[in-house]
């Protein structure tokens, strides 16, 4: 039979070893065992021990597989966003691609008023590529033109891929 001391002595390992695990500390004093065991209760003894042990590794490896799985779900959704950020960058740099030389230099040329009543009728992307390859001074004046709704949505399309595309932090 195992002694009183040897098995309080247990018990407090396995609490020590799940409170370890989880963070917390808890000092528990045991008395000292008597000198004159019986071989039964050391082993007994023993088998306890390695059966704590065996539980600790147990919560251990548990714990160690929550944590890799959290990393996995943390690295999908990273690379989830990263694609996003990378379709965003793609979808102005072919807007910007996209308009042509020769229309810049005709919306450059025409009058802001008229210039913002056709500009207002093509959508947001394509009027908003235009008017980042006119020269500052021209697209402002096309804006001017426009009504604040408008033109509050265009520079808030220009404002995005700017921040985009040349990396700017937004506010």
């Amino acid at each position: 039979m195992m002694t009183e001391n040897c098995a309080l002595r247990h018990a407090a390992k396995l609490l020590l070893a799940m409170l370890s695990i989880s963070g917390s500390t808890l000092v528990v004093a045991v008395g000292a065992e008597s000198n004159n065991k019986t071989s039964d209760d050391q082993q007994s003894c023993i088998n306890v021990a390695n059966a704590i042990a065996s539980a600790r590794l147990e919560i251990q490896q548990k714990l160690l597989s929550d944590l890799e799985q959290r990393v996995q779900l943390k690295t999908s959704e990273l690379q989830s966003k990263r694609a996003q950020f990378q379709e965003t960058i793609d979808h102005y740099e072919s807007i910007v691609r996209n308009v042509d030389d020769i229309l810049i230099n005709i919306y450059s040329k025409m009058k802001p008023e008229s210039a913002a009543l056709q500009l207002a009728n093509l959508d947001d992307d394509s009027a908003a590529g235009l008017l980042l390859k006119l020269k500052p001074k021209s697209a402002g004046a096309i804006l001017s033109e426009m009504d604040a709704y408008h033109a509050a949505l265009l520079a808030k399309k220009i404002s995005d891929f700017s921040s985009v595309h040349l990396g700017a932090k937004k506010p």
